[in-house]
């Protein structure tokens, strides 16, 4: 577990603004303030108590990560440090940091731009046959990105949005990693799936 010390050993540049926070167990969205981050992860205050090794995605309207304008980004992190607030507006501070999926740097994110009403999705390339599982059944797909916060499934199964599934995604010496995840949107191609957990074996 790194503590909030070890966390401090990378710079953290300062930077004020209001963030979305959701809890990945309980689905349940929260209004926090981003105070400073780095390239590894942030401090962000809110008025939820989070355990210690929570995992939570972080949404950024207008993120110093990107210098273009119109995007909101994506981020898994995981609850490194937590601390009560007397002299803020909100209740506890938190020091998070990015989770790695499947080797992703921390910048290959999702990353929404609208543009007419379109949706653009930057992810890393990763083009494999994956498969998936739904209330005990398996079927087979293809995915042609990824990113930490999720995947999109080229298949020919209809599935409605809200559908919780068990994603297995290959990795290298034969090995695949498992992710329970819900799908988020659909089209006549497949469906996005945002990761909810890591399914440890």
């Amino acid at each position: 577990m790194v503590t909030e010390n070890d966390n401090k050993r990378e710079a953290r540049i300062d930077y004020r603004l209001p963030i979305r926070i959701e809890d990945v167990e309980a689905g349940i969205n929260y209004n926090a303030e981003m105070i400073n981050f780095n390239k590894n992860g942030m401090y962000f205050e809110t008025d939820c108590a989070f355990q210690l090794g929570a995992n939570i995605f972080i949404g950024i309207e207008k993120s110093p990560y990107t210098s273009e304008s119109g995007y909101y980004e994506c981020y898994r992190a995981e609850i490194i440090w937590r601390r009560k607030l007397k002299d803020s507006f909100y209740n506890y501070g938190y020091g998070v940091r990015y989770i790695f999926v499947n080797g992703l740097q921390n910048f290959e994110i999702d990353n929404y731009k609208y543009d007419n009403g379109q949706r653009r999705h930057q992810r890393r390339p990763y083009s494999k046959i994956i498969s998936f599982a739904i209330q005990g059944q398996s079927y087979e797909g293809v995915t042609n990105n990824i990113s930490p916060c999720g995947v999109f499934v080229e298949a020919k199964n209809s599935l409605p949005v809200g559908e919780i599934l068990t994603v297995a995604i290959p990795l290298k010496k034969g090995k695949e990693a498992k992710f329970k995840g819900q799908i988020v949107w659909t089209n006549n191609k497949g469906f996005g799936v945002r990761f909810m957990n890591k399914i440890n074996k």
